[in-house]
């Protein structure tokens, strides 16, 4: 039996830094009088919350990961970020479907660089600050915080 407490847990911390990350853009949008702030506030707090969540009911002490849960922590965590990550898009006055904003956003957490946004010279900066988060989350970001974390739960390098 597969023990999903870890896997769980781990995406509640890339959720969490997720939903963090959401704030920078709405900063940005409020600093420029751009009113998709309050979309990325709404956004960073339902990651938030979900991650939060994640992290406090699945906290307990851990074995090594095993094979298994290290492919399904993988691609849960490719499809959380992606699915969260999605949501500024979604809500924004951009017009995107959901469908078009898990793209747009699956297309930055995977740094590929496509898009679906037309007339993407005169999108929000805060929309376009986001898609530079997203890659930058994609790129490295989740590199660095896999490294940092699976120490925490025992995770060898063999695995």
């Amino acid at each position: 039996m597969i023990e999903f407490r870890p896997i769980f847990f781990v995406i509640g911390i890339l959720l969490s830094m997720l939903g963090t990350a959401m704030l920078v853009p709405a900063v940005a949008d409020a600093a420029t009088d751009n009113p998709d702030w309050s979309v990325f506030l709404a956004s960073a707090f339902v990651t938030l919350f979900v991650g939060g969540t994640l992290i406090l009911t699945t906290r307990a002490s851990f074995n090594n990961l095993v094979v298994r849960q290290a492919f399904i922590l993988t691609t849960l965590a490719w499809v959380a970020m992606a699915a969260f990550g999605a949501l500024p898009f979604a809500f924004s006055n951009l017009g995107l479907s959901y469908t078009d904003a898990f793209f747009e956003a699956m297309s930055g957490v995977t740094t590929t660089g496509s898009t679906v946004i037309t007339g993407l010279d005169t999108a929000p900066p805060g929309i376009l600050l986001w898609r530079a988060l997203l890659q930058w989350l994609g790129g490295i970001g989740i590199i660095v915080m896999a490294i940092s974390i699976l120490p925490l739960l025992q995770g060898g390098g063999m695995q």
